[in-house]
């Protein structure tokens, strides 16, 4: 729509060099995110790639959409709304500075002391400080135009993060491999899997990636873009390949623990379910069924049919209620073996129990990795009507 508007896409304008540089440095940012999801424990992944290395693109890749998914829509809004929103001047000085960093400290003080309470202010602690350092620098971000008393461009970043917002948690309720909340005090009522305050923090997120991409800018870490073209002194090469030298760094640090805290299952393997039997994995070679998800969806109806010729009937329910149980809500190989352990071998078994007992007995008899907490117990039974 960009480039039927204005005769060139901004993939066009950037080049191919640019657009690595934007979805690099737009994985970086959200891996800073998932970094204080360690803390918060706010979501997690279920049913991601089971190979390593294709996981590793993936995630980047995944990541890597954050800003062109913002900025693109921001951009598409600047050509159908340019008129500016006036207000009244703010007046900012170098002590108002120093109050909004103090408060973007304050803020994360707060939710890493307390994130039960507190975690929405990961958002906004992100933004008062980097809102500062780029007014600052003389970067003519969020805080420059209020000073002149143009609200416009704000507006259209907050309206471009709610779309954007909506259309990732549209795509993320379709898609096998998600990510899922586990919000505290406001888990219950969803849209897609979204608690539906959690929307209200999409807006203010774009104006944090806003921030934080005229500062990659104005350090000639990314090409101008849009509206973010200020670009500061001329940078050393040392510069311009160490810096993102460390931010590769970190940021697969914090891929390599995310696979330890984070992403709670991968796509199962037939061999790693330990409810089937010696013969139920040597059909399944035979049939070159891999992955439970080889038994669910589009293309199964052919392996079930193959399965109810070769097998009594009672042996087919008892490998559908495994399929079932292990694919429920992602619940993975992992948590399926500790569930089997512990005497769960069926949907029909966990509807019988509830959250609180489960989580309890998995906590005493996980031998298996690290067992489910109980707000992912939790999810497993909101899908159950329970």
């Amino acid at each position: 729509m960009i480039a039927r508007g204005e005769g060139s896409s901004l993939l066009a304008r950037v080049g191919d060099a640019g657009w690595v540089q934007i979805g690099f440095w737009s994985a970086v940012s959200w891996f800073f995110y998932e970094l204080c999801n360690f803390r918060l424990q706010n979501w997690y992944y279920i049913l991601v790639e089971d190979e390593p290395l294709l996981r590793w693109l993936a995630t980047f890749v995944a990541f890597g959409t954050v800003f062109p998914g913002i900025f693109w829509i921001d951009h598409w809004l600047r050509t159908r709304w340019s008129s500016s929103v006036r207000i009244p001047p703010l007046q900012l000085s170098s002590n108002h500075r120093r109050v909004l960093v103090a408060g973007g400290v304050g803020f994360f003080v707060l939710w890493v002391a307390d994130p039960a309470h507190f975690y929405p202010l990961v958002w906004g602690g992100t933004f008062l400080i980097l809102a500062s350092l780029n007014h600052r620098l003389g970067i003519d971000g969020i805080l420059r135009q209020l000073e002149r008393g143009d609200l416009g461009p704000t507006l259209r970043l907050l309206i471009a993060g709610f779309i954007a917002g909506g259309c990732w948690e549209f795509f993320n309720f379709w898609a096998r491999a998600k990510w899922i909340y586990t919000v505290p005090l406001f888990d219950e009522l969803k849209l897609f899997e979204m608690p539906l305050l959690g929307f209200v923090g999409f807006p203010p997120f774009a104006v944090e990636c806003a921030c934080t991409y005229r500062l990659l800018v104005w350090a000639r870490l990314c090409p101008p873009l849009g509206d973010f073209t200020q670009q500061g002194p001329p940078r050393s090469k040392i510069f311009r390949t160490v810096i993102p030298l460390l931010a590769l760094l970190f940021s697969h640090g914090v891929y390599d623990h995310m696979q330890r805290v984070t992403v709670t299952s991968t796509t199962p393997r037939v061999q790693q379910i330990r409810a089937f039997t010696q013969s139920d994995l040597k059909w399944f070679r035979q049939q070159g069924v891999e992955h439970l998800t080889d038994l669910v969806g589009l293309g199964s109806e052919r392996v079930w049919r193959q399965l109810e010729q070769d097998v009594e009937a009672v042996t087919v329910a008892r490998v559908r209620d495994t399929v079932e149980l292990y694919m429920h809500e992602g619940i993975g190989h992992q948590f399926g073996n500790q569930l089997v352990a512990a005497g769960y071998h069926s949907l029909r078994d966990l509807e019988a129990s509830d959250a609180a007992t489960v989580s309890e007995r998995l906590s005493k008899s996980a031998g298996e990795g690290p067992a489910p907490r109980p707000s992912q117990v939790k999810v497993w039974f909101h899908r159950l009507g329970r």
